[in-house]
């Protein structure tokens, strides 16, 4: 018997959205436009590690010239969880001699601690009579050396890595797979009918792989001055 072990998780970056500008109030006069300052920062945050597993190879092998019957083959990870193992054939399986059962394991864990991964082959034991007709008698399970559950050179999945930010009046402000802030200018007016006016401005992002979203916006409040003796 032997065996290897190669480990995975998945690592979900997570994302957030702030949006300011220099001034949130302005007062025009007729004609008059003003100028806003925005900036859109998106922040990747922490990731948060999840669906550790272990997953590889067993080989059983058969050194005699004799075929051998194997009754199953299964895979313990330390802390007594089981593997789910595929052979590709039907139990018992008779196994040619000198030739090799290849299988395949995995097992989700519940987290990254070191541990160890044992596969064992259980083979069915015969008596003969003097016709070497067989009797079956009992069983023995032939196990691997133990392979390391290592999570230190683990392959990492990486989720929602990036993410597209866009914003209501600046439109696409494209893809980003780090923490950016992005600064764009707005002009603001002229109006030609006396009151007060909201210019609200949305900044949002979607990331790439489950599409969570978010967003965040900026008001600034006009106030169409009325001219003097008006």
């Amino acid at each position: 018997m032997t065996k290897d072990a190669f480990t995975s998780f998945a690592r979900t970056y997570n994302w957030a959205i702030d949006k300011w500008a220099d001034q949130s109030a302005l007062t025009l006069a007729i004609g008059e436009t003003g100028t806003v300052y925005y900036s859109v920062a998106v922040n990747m945050l922490g990731p948060t590690d999840s669906n550790w597993a272990v997953n590889g190879n067993i080989a059983v092998y058969n050194p005699a010239p004799v075929q051998a019957t194997i009754n199953g083959v299964s895979d313990i990870v330390s802390g007594g969880i089981g593997a789910t193992v595929d052979c590709g054939v039907s139990f018992p399986y008779t196994l040619a001699g000198y030739g090799t059962l290849n299988c395949t394991y995995n097992a989700s864990l519940p987290d990254a601690s070191f541990r160890t991964n044992t596969a064992t082959a259980t083979r069915q034991n015969y008596s003969y009579d003097y016709l070497m007709n067989p009797t079956p008698v009992g069983t023995t399970d032939i196990s691997s050396a133990p392979a390391n559950v290592d999570f230190s050179n683990a392959t990492i999945n990486e989720v929602d890595e990036c993410a597209n930010v866009s914003d209501s009046f600046a439109g696409n402000l494209g893809m980003v797979c780090s923490s950016q802030t992005f600064p764009y200018i707005r002009t603001i007016g002229p109006y030609d009918v006396c009151g007060d006016y909201t210019v609200e401005n949305t900044a949002s992002f979607n990331t790439n792989d489950t599409g969570v979203t978010g967003s965040d916006a900026w008001t600034v409040r006009c106030h169409r001055a009325v001219p003097a003796g008006v």
